[in-house]
């Protein structure tokens, strides 16, 4: 064997095993399953990652079992936007109803609103 993953909270037999390989003269490589003060999943995939890399046949569906299929749509994706909103919100933002505190909206480019402030019409104003 040329490849070991040291399945253990963190790798100490590394060492011994490349004393192992050097005395045979044979060279190989070992891999940590995990370390301590690492993400452990983050350091289990990578290992794993790496013996794919180095050829190892690894059963990834153990990890990741299938999934059932989905139906998609048929149809292309169409990319339209709907504003969803309450109808006394579109009618302020459209100018078709006086908001409290802005007023009516102007016809200006630019978003400019007129308004009359009036304690008799709004009287919490007065406080």
């Amino acid at each position: 064997h040329q490849v070991f993953l040291e399945i253990g909270p963190h790798p100490v037999l590394g060492h011994a095993i490349r004393e192992c390989l050097d005395a045979g003269g044979t060279s190989g490589l070992t891999l940590p399953s995990i370390r301590r003060r690492e993400n452990e999943s983050e350091r289990f995939a990578a290992s794993l990652g790496s013996l794919h890399n180095l050829g190892v046949a690894v059963d990834w569906s153990v990890l990741q079992p299938a999934g059932r299929p989905v139906t998609l749509p048929r149809h292309p994706f169409r990319r339209d936007r709907h504003w969803t909103e309450p109808r006394p919100v579109a009618q302020v933002r459209l100018g078709h109803r006086d908001h409290p505190l802005l007023g009516r909206r102007t016809d200006r480019t630019e978003p400019t609103w007129q308004a009359r402030l009036d304690t008799e019409d709004l009287p919490y104003l007065a406080d």
